[in-house]
């Protein structure tokens, strides 16, 4: 999934991928790829940003304002630390290309390049206004240039990018499924949970603690529980009943997770305690929510306290 964000994501990694990509020898270089001009030479602009265009296809599209650019990036401080690195994503992210703030912007070296593009773009500190740092002011004080060395996969407008973005999630979230059910099947083998959890079809895992008594909750039947939640597989508290008060839904009528809907209407009974192990998919699926990160396998720990029949309610 291509990641749209707004400020560079900070992360620490080596200057390994600078020097791969100044590697890009001049145009006399074999490995220049084909279709392309590969220079190693400083230039600067008439506003005076300075550059490398390592790797520059002449005929690919040119990205315009405002449009979203595929690309992934690494930003370094000229004393060696890495300020924000977007292969660690291991996906390229999505940035709009907005103007130009100032002249000699990263803005204005971005318009520079063609998709397919490899240029590494340097900027000094004096320029950058303090709302345009992706790091701590204090930091101003040990850098004095910063270096983008940029690689641009695509440009496309926001409606384009949105319809390519839903597939590429469309399609992780597919490959998940199959991911996180062995991820799952590990982390209760490795609790020791295994052998007494069942698999339901949709790919939920559960273990009956305590039996309770009649039938599961129907369409228009009201429930009253108890949960506690944590993070799979590190176990890490996410939430729970507020003060152990139970909450409360009616089947049907209020949009509850996929997982609570199965246990409530097919697994537990008035008075059961039930353990969910439940993959993305059937919580909150490929969004965040909270704290909690996009793909998030859970565990939940619940106990019916109630269960009022639909012509039992006034």
């Amino acid at each position: 999934m291509t990641r749209l964000i707004s400020k560079p994501f900070i992360l620490i990694i080596s200057v390994f991928f600078l020097l791969l990509l100044n590697s890009c020898a001049s145009k006399e270089n074999s490995n220049c790829p084909e279709g392309a001009i590969c220079n190693d030479e400083l230039q600067t602009t008439d506003t005076g940003l300075k550059y490398i265009h390592h790797i520059h296809y002449p005929k690919t599209r040119k990205p315009k304002y405002n449009e979203i650019l595929t690309m992934h990036y690494l930003l370094l401080g000229d004393n060696g630390d890495t300020i924000a690195n977007t292969y660690k994503l291991n996906e390229p992210i999505g940035q709009p290309l907005l103007g130009p703030a100032y002249k000699g912007s990263i803005e204005e070296g971005l318009r520079m390049m063609n998709v397919g593009d490899s240029a590494t773009f340097y900027v000094t500190m004096d320029s950058i206004k303090d709302e345009n740092l992706p790091f701590p002011p204090t930091m101003r004080k040990s850098i004095k240039e910063i270096y983008y060395v940029m690689k641009l996969y695509n440009t496309q407008s926001k409606a384009a990018f949105d319809i390519d973005e839903e597939a590429r999630l469309k399609k992780r979230t597919q490959a998940q499924v199959a991911i996180q059910d062995k991820k799952i099947k590990e982390y209760l083998k490795q609790s020791s949970l295994f052998d007494s959890t069942k698999r339901h079809p949709t790919g939920l895992y559960y273990k009956i603690i305590k039996n309770g008594k009649g039938m599961p909750a129907q369409l228009g039947d009201s429930v009253s529980f108890t949960y506690k939640t944590s993070l799979l597989p590190k176990g890490l508290f996410v939430d729970e009943s507020k003060k152990g008060q139970p909450i409360g839904f009616v089947v049907g009528k209020t949009n509850v997770l996929s997982a609570w809907q199965i246990a409530f209407t097919q697994l537990a009974n008035k008075g059961a305690k039930i353990s969910l192990f439940s993959p993305s998919h059937l919580a909150f699926g490929n969004k965040k929510f909270q704290n909690l990160p996009a793909f998030s396998m859970l565990h939940f720990e619940i106990e019916v306290v109630d269960i009022i029949r639909k012509n039992e309610m006034k």
